[in-house]
């Protein structure tokens, strides 16, 4: 009887730890990004979203120019999944800018949406940890790996990294899916890594990759477990892309609470796992299991895809933007601070000003020439002649001055075509100055083809804007 009532006792203690530890792993869980769930390539509306469940609206500032701005506006909900907007009907209710400690209604402003069909072409780098324990299971992620490439749109190209004991260049940019695919499953570091190499990751990246991207748009993505996610030098690398307008993803292999060893809760603390699941730029993606790390990869093509871009004029002085939307009943508020220094805060030195017609000019400061050309060629048409005029007059005024052309194009057409065109109207530029008399010692001329937009490319008069000539004063 006695040893009967002490089985009792242990029994309901046994499931009383048993419930502690269920739900002490649930409220781990519920504190991360939540695991990824098998993501078919469907197209959701907004409207799709249960009611009473989380939503969330993503405001990024895709680009910011002098004269215009494009956020990109996105809709999602507790999983991950992004929905699109479906129709004319649309959640957005307002889209305001903060100038002069103020919120000011922004009324002219257009939306274009994007889906899985019109998407455009991108760059993605794959940087695959391969060290460890991530070694054992190469080929179950190279076959996750191989699930992305098939996924990707047709003129996609995707670079691939794989390091472990040190980084290997698998594959440069290609969009040749078998190419690609061949190239993964053939080349491998055949030493298994003691210590995760991601720091080398990147250098290679930046040293093979990075400038090589055929496509304006591009997205770096790490694959990796806590050690090599956790990695600080990650939040400087995104932090870097961020400027270059590279966008940065994580898919971190973080096992469930049952599953994590004792070595790995004494080596990780609740700060550490917090601080990769919240980068302060990019965005993590969290897998249980090898099987979920295909459907995270394919979740970034989708996201890069299914978006809305807001457009607008950006309005002078403004710190900071923000776009109001209902959804459900629920209205939702999303902020993106301005890049743009306010006008009124830049200091002018008047030693380094200049005065082109009527205009102050800082050393620096590109100057907009007034100059044409045929469409897809580099002669100057007779309309230029009084634009070469006045800056052969300035240079004359200021004989110690020299200067730096620069050839500008909209994003139309292949990034070698453009940044070739542009560099030839820039020179011609510079050749008609050599004839007024103007020595060559005092130009330079370069092409940078759509690299450096100054409005949007999204209309035809923000690809009018791109399509320029300016010069910059580099000494006065």
């Amino acid at each position: 009887m006695k040893s009967s009532y002490i089985f009792r006792i242990s029994k309901i203690g046994i499931v009383t730890l048993t419930a502690i530890v269920f739900l002490s792993a649930c409220i781990a869980k519920r504190a991360l990004v939540p695991p990824v769930t098998n993501n078919e390539k469907e197209q959701r509306t907004y409207k799709d979203l249960e009611k009473g469940g989380s939503i969330r609206t993503q405001i990024d500032l895709e680009h910011e120019y002098i004269e215009d701005v494009e956020l990109s506006y996105r809709i999602r909900d507790d999983k991950g999944e992004y929905y699109v907007l479906g129709d004319n009907d649309n959640p957005i209710r307002s889209i305001e800018a903060y100038i002069d400690s103020q919120w000011v209604t922004i009324n002219d402003w257009r939306l274009i949406e994007k889906d899985l069909s019109n998407c455009i072409p991108h760059d993605y780098t794959l940087i695959l940890d391969m060290s460890g324990s991530m070694k054992e299971n190469e080929s179950l992620i190279s076959q996750e790996v191989h699930s992305f490439i098939n996924y990707k749109n047709d003129e996609d190209y995707v670079g691939l990294i794989k390091y472990a004991t040190h980084p290997l260049l698998v594959s440069n940019f290609s969009k040749n899916k078998q190419t690609l695919t061949d190239s993964l499953f053939h080349k491998a570091d055949t030493a298994i890594g003691a210590f995760t190499k991601t720091d080398l990751a990147y250098v290679l990246f930046n040293k093979e990759l990075k400038m090589e991207s055929p496509n304006r748009a591009q997205s770096v993505i790490l694959f990796s477990d806590l050690s090599g996610a956790s990695n600080e030098k990650f939040d400087s690398l995104a932090s870097l892309n961020y400027e270059n307008g590279i966008k940065t993803h994580k898919v971190v292999y973080f096992q469930e609470e049952e599953k994590r060893s004792f070595f790995f809760r004494f080596l990780y603390s609740k700060e550490q796992i917090k601080r990769v699941f919240n980068p302060q730029y990019g965005e993590v993606f969290r897998v249980e299991d090898f099987q979920s790390i295909g459907e995270s990869l394919k979740r970034v093509i989708d996201q890069n895809c299914i978006y809305n871009k807001i457009l607008f004029e950006r309005p002078k002085n403004a710190t900071t933007y923000r776009v109001i939307s209902e959804i459900n009943g629920k209205q939702m508020v999303g902020e993106i601070q301005s890049i743009i220094p306010p006008e009124d805060n830049v200091e002018i030195s008047t030693d380094s000003v200049v005065n082109y017609k009527d205009e102050s000019f800082r050393v620096g400061e590109p100057i907009l020439l007034q100059v044409y050309f045929d469409t897809g060629s580099d002669s100057l048409l007779a309309e230029s002649n009084e634009e070469i005029e006045r800056v052969f007059e300035i240079m004359t005024e200021y004989p110690e001055m020299n200067i730096e052309i620069r050839g500008h194009t909209d994003n139309r057409g292949a990034k070698e075509f453009n940044i070739e065109l542009s560099e030839r109207r820039a020179n011609a530029v510079k050749n008609a100055l050599i004839i007024k008399g103007i020595d060559d010692s005092r130009m330079s001329a370069m092409g940078l083809g759509y690299s450096r937009p100054v409005a949007t490319n999204e209309t035809l008069e923000g690809r009018a804007k791109n399509r320029r000539t300016e010069f910059v004063i580099v000494k006065k």
